[in-house]
Parts: C-alpha cells; structure tokens; sequence
C-alpha cells in the first residue's frame, strides 16, 4: 500500500516585541521629587525676595537718618519737626516714613516698605527691625487712646467727679491699673451718678469708636458706662454686679456726625442706697476691636504730649 505523507511547510514565529515603561510607583516618586524640588525653589525665591525688601527698607531708614545728621548740623543739633522732615525726605516719599522729634535732638523714624519695618533714631542710626514706639510697623496698625488722663497717675486733671451729687477722689486704694484709680461715692436718688472720664479730639462720622474703662463694685447694684455729646449718642453697657467684683466694661459705636463725645462711669439711677465703686484704665479708640488697656507708659507706647495728661499712641497689646 502505498502511503502518503503529506509534509506541511510551518512558517517560523515572530519574535514578540516587547515594551516597557514606567509603573506607578516609579511616577508617584518623579511626582514627589517634582514637588520636592518646586518647594525649594518657591522657597528660596521667598527669601531672595524678602532679603530684597528688608534691604531696600533699610536703605530708606538709613537715607533719612543722614539727611536728619545733615540738618542737625546747621540747627544747634535739635531736631526737625515734623514739616521739616517732610520736606527733607521728600513729600513723594512721606508714606513710607513715620516720625516722631523728641527734645535735645532726640527723634526716631520707623520706614516701612511692602509691609516691612525698620527704624533708626537719635540712639541707633543702625536700621533696627520693627518700629517706633507708637508707630504702625509690619503691617499692624498703630491706635491712639483719646483719654488724655487713662489711669490718673499723676492727679486728676480732666475728670469731672461731682456728677449728680457723687463724691470722688483720687488714691491708691482704688487702682486697678497702675497705682492710682478714682473711688467714687453715689448717692441715694434717682439720677445716673458717677464720674466723667477726659476725651480729647473731635469723632469722624461713619468711624466706629471703642469705649472702656474697669469698674469695681464696692457696693452691689447696676453699673454702666455711658457716651453721650454730639458724636455720643446715648450708648451705654450696663452690668449687675455683686460686691467686691470688678468687670471690665465696653462699648462700640459708630457716630452719624462727627462732634465730641463725653464718657462716663455710673451707678444707675433709682438707687435706694449709697453705692462706692473704684474706676480705673480707661480708654476710648477708633474700631471696633476691644484693646487691652494701654498707655504712654506701656512697652510699645509712647504720650502725645505731657505724660499722664494727653492722648498716647500704641501698638494693640
């Protein structure tokens, strides 16, 4: 038999192409090092930017204190005022530059530049970082306490102690800050007693303003402190308070016009008894944040005028 095998021709296979690539793991780490290496940059440019604005601002400190020496050279060494250091640093510039003279040729300017504070003065003419007592620096606004006798430490020049038949003294029984406070006696009647704290200055309308002041009750009753006058309106805070408690009261307004404004510490009317309270540290401030209590004699601080009897300018603390 004849048998017959049939041959088939098999084509050789392809060799498979093979390819490859990164996995995920492999591109979560070429994320991170991306980001990584994107911080350090951001970073380091920050601080090449800050380093540039710390220069520039300190430069500008150092510029006006020259032109200052300069001055003080033909004028017996006192120091410019205020128009004079305008002038001398350049009006265009005035923004940048605050200034306070001071006597015998003592004065301090704060610069500040993209919210950057350096100051120099009659002391250090080396550009010291922050600013002035009683000047804004880095971008916190400086505020004015427009009781021109805060803490009565020296007397009680501006206060008004007889209101409706009170009596009032100065002394050192009554501080609450520092170490003199007012202890004031209301009599028996129907009439808010107490006392009238000093302001100076007139209100801007449309402007909120922050009266304060701390009481303590001696006598247990219904205390207030109250703003009144052109700019006053008649606000008040009013508290109940116990015996030989002390509370800090506040007040927030904004006046419709702009005039003066007259503050007080009372006992409220319709009282039956005598009622004896201390009141201490007060202060009256444009905004409506809620300060500490602050004076020309706190770290920061310094009076606009004579001490312990005109406004004084600050930091918040």
């Amino acid at each position: 038999m004849l048998s017959l095998c049939m041959h088939k021709e098999w084509a050789p296979r392809k060799k498979q192409s093979t390819k490859t690539g990164f996995t995920i793991v492999e591109l979560l780490i070429v994320v991170v090092v991306i980001a990584i290496l994107a911080a350090i940059t951001i970073v380091s440019y920050n601080g090449i930017q800050n380093r540039a604005k710390a220069s520039a601002v300190q430069s500008a400190a150092s510029q006006a204190a020259k032109k200052i020496a300069l001055w003080k050279v033909d004028n017996a060494d006192q120091s410019p005022d205020l128009a004079t250091f305008t002038g001398l640093v350049g009006s265009g510039n005035i923004s940048q530059y605050q200034y306070t003279p001071g006597a015998n040729g003592a004065f301090c300017v704060t610069a500040t530049t993209n919210g950057i504070s350096y100051n120099v003065s009659n002391a250090n003419s080396s550009p010291l970082e922050g600013g002035c007592d009683g000047h804004s620096a880095n971008g916190v606004s400086a505020i004015t306490n427009l009781v021109t006798n805060p803490s009565v430490e020296n007397d009680t020049a501006g206060w008004s102690l007889t209101i409706n038949g009170t009596a009032a003294s100065r002394n050192t029984t009554a501080a609450l800050v520092g170490t003199y406070g007012i202890t004031a006696t209301a009599p028996a009647n129907g009439s808010d007693s107490g006392v009238q704290i000093p302001v100076s200055g007139t209100l801007t309308a449309g402007t909120p303003y922050t009266a304060s002041f701390t009481l303590r009750a001696i006598t247990a009753g219904s205390y207030s402190l109250s703003t009144q006058g052109t700019a006053g309106g008649s606000g008040r805070e009013m508290k109940v308070m116990a015996a030989n408690t002390t509370a800090r009261f506040t007040f927030t307004w904004t006046p419709s016009v702009s005039g003066g404004v007259s503050f007080y510490a009372l006992r409220q009317g319709g009282a039956a008894a005598v009622h004896t309270f201390y009141v201490d540290g007060a202060m009256l401030t444009s905004g409506s944040s809620v300060p500490n209590y602050a004076d020309g004699d706190t770290a920061g601080w310094i009076w606009d005028g004579t001490r312990y009897n005109s406004t004084s300018t600050g930091k918040p603390v």
